[in-house]
């Protein structure tokens, strides 16, 4: 997992989410389309930055955001974070590639 920087209330920046969001978009070539992996080294290489930035995205939300908006963000990345977690952890899906 890489280092997230900062700490504290130096981390709750719009520059520190957006550093977050940077690791997930790195799967597209910073495309807007989300470009899947289509060998295994793809995938490995996909998977460090998508389970990189779910990490960082949820210290940065859990350090940063009110009870709230924790709850607002659980609800909108359950489903991604569980693709996340088929696509990297799920063999069954990675044989698919």
């Amino acid at each position: 997992v890489r280092q997230i920087s900062g700490s504290g209330e130096e981390f709750c920046t719009i520059e520190e989410f957006h550093n977050c969001l940077k690791l997930l978009q790195s799967v597209g070539n910073g495309e807007s389309d989300l470009a899947l992996p289509v060998n295994e080294d793809e995938l490995e290489n996909a998977c460090i930055d998508l389970k990189d930035g779910v990490i960082c995205l949820d210290l940065h939300i859990q350090k940063c955001f009110s009870p709230e908006m924790q709850q607002v963000y659980t609800n909108v990345a359950t489903d991604a974070k569980q693709f996340v977690r088929d696509l990297c952890n799920n063999f069954t899906v990675q044989r698919g590639l």
